[in-house]
């Protein structure tokens, strides 16, 4: 079915639960969700199998992929990518060089507030709900 619809899936590799870690590709391109486990030594290995894996793809017609990582604290997510960005490098992969920039604007402008609060007054006065009493 997802191929019909020329839709992939996510694939999740969470540490401890392989078994639920599928291979199937219905289109040529991937999206790798890794989960790591704070660096556990398993981790490293684990990347280099993803690693293996999509270089084994690449030769069978996979155009493009997607490689995420996530830690339990995330503040280990950079060393993992890092670990992965070098290995794949390494194996002939091409990807390009991150560059990380702070947002232009804050969180809130999803939403379509102001980036900034305002800085003159209204000439409304805000409207109050009523109170209950």
């Amino acid at each position: 079915m997802l191929q019909k619809h020329r839709a992939g899936a996510v694939i999740t590799d969470v540490a401890g639960r392989r078994d639920v870690c599928h291979a199937a590709l219905p289109v040529p391109f991937v999206m790798v969700r890794f989960v790591g486990n704070n660096l556990h030594p398993t981790d490293f290995p684990r990347v280099d199998a993803w690693i293996a894996r999509l270089v084994e793809w690449r030769s069978l017609g996979l155009g493009r992929a997607y490689f995420f990582a996530h830690q339990p604290d995330d503040g280990f997510a950079p060393e993992t990518l890092a670990h992965f960005t070098t290995g794949a490098r390494a194996a002939g992969v091409h990807i390009p060089e991150a560059t990380i920039e702070p947002p232009p604007s804050p969180q809130l402008a999803f939403f379509g507030a102001s980036a900034a609060p305002e800085t003159t007054p209204s000439k409304k006065k805000a409207a109050r709900a009523p109170t209950r009493r």
